[in-house]
């Protein structure tokens, strides 16, 4: 079976339903590993705005997650937040309840930190988007 695409430069190709997997497959793994780039960032900076270490991050996390304190089991939680914060592999929703974590921490809360946050619009196209975290981002620069 062929399907038509029709692309912005008025090119007509056939391609089949497979090669439309394919592709949606290749877009939304390059998607969720932009994301998970981007959360992975939006972590560091905001430790940085804490004043937080990685390791810091991973013994607030395990002692709000764990009701014992084994120094051996809190190093390996140290070593397992590191590599989270550094694989592109890191599953998205385990980024962001780090980071809604640190959202919601007194410290945090305390110092009267802003969270940034994006609330996408359909009105948008992606690269008026682009654009806009582009901006954002510069903007944040140079006020931090």
């Amino acid at each position: 079976m062929l399907l038509a695409i029709v692309f912005s430069l008025s090119l007509l190709v056939l391609v089949s339903k497979s090669d439309i997997d394919n592709l949606e497959q290749c877009i939304g793994t390059f998607g969720d590993k932009m994301d998970v780039i981007e959360i992975q960032s939006e972590i560091k900076s905001q430790l940085d705005l804490l004043g937080w270490s990685q390791k810091k991050l991973a013994r607030e996390l395990y002692m709000d997650e764990f009701e014992y304190d084994d120094e051996l089991e809190i190093r390996r939680y140290e070593e397992r937040v590191k590599k989270a914060l550094s694989r592109s592999t890191t599953k998205f929703e385990l980024l962001r309840g780090y980071l809604n974590f640190i959202r919601s921490h007194p410290t945090f809360c305390k110092q009267r930190l802003v969270a940034n946050t994006f609330q996408p619009r359909e009105c948008l196209t992606s690269e008026q988007l682009d654009v806009m975290k582009e901006f954002s981002s510069s903007v944040d620069k140079k006020i931090t």
